[in-house]
């Protein structure tokens, strides 16, 4: 097998498990640039010629379209993300002021800030792809599950009522 492609797999299966920290609130694993740093030099080492290439065959006009649009669709996603994180932030909030009314007083310690949330941001706007596969992946079952059940909690009720009438 070729060595590029071992490497390259093991990089995204790194960069997996990285973007799914962070799309978990538990950063742990170190910046995928670190991977990706890895790549580029080992890349360079094992294929100098053909790396050097590249370089010569850039389209600079369409490379810089290329760049503007991931960054104009990374925003967007972040502004979406950002959307769910705070209105998640906010059920949690009113979920523990109903489990916990003496210790839950205001909201202040659950509204996100974005200076403590920098990361997280960036990582949505330039990671956006990844980002997207995840929420598709995981996320988006969890939501539609949630909104179907909670649709269907009068159908469920009838169905436990019906079964326990004395």
């Amino acid at each position: 097998m070729n060595t590029i492609f071992i490497i390259a797999c093991i990089i995204a299966f790194l960069f997996a498990c990285y973007m799914t920290e962070i799309e978990e609130e538990d950063v742990f694993f170190a910046s995928p640039t670190v991977f990706l740093a890895i790549f580029i030099i080992a890349s360079f080492y094992m294929y100098k010629k053909e790396f050097l290439e590249i370089f010569h065959n850039i389209d600079y006009l369409r490379s810089s379209l290329f760049l503007v649009g991931w960054f104009v669709i990374g925003i967007i996603w972040s502004l979406f993300r950002w959307t769910r994180y705070v209105r998640y932030r906010y059920k949690k909030f009113l979920k523990d002021k109903e489990v916990y009314p003496s210790t839950v007083k205001d909201s202040n310690s659950y509204k996100p800030k974005v200076s403590t949330n920098k990361q997280r941001l960036s990582t949505w706007i330039v990671y956006w792809p990844f980002s997207a596969v995840n929420y598709v992946s995981g996320l988006m079952l969890y939501d539609l599950t949630t909104y179907i059940v909670s649709k269907m909690t009068v159908v469920y009720n009838k169905i436990t009522d019906n079964q326990f009438k004395s």
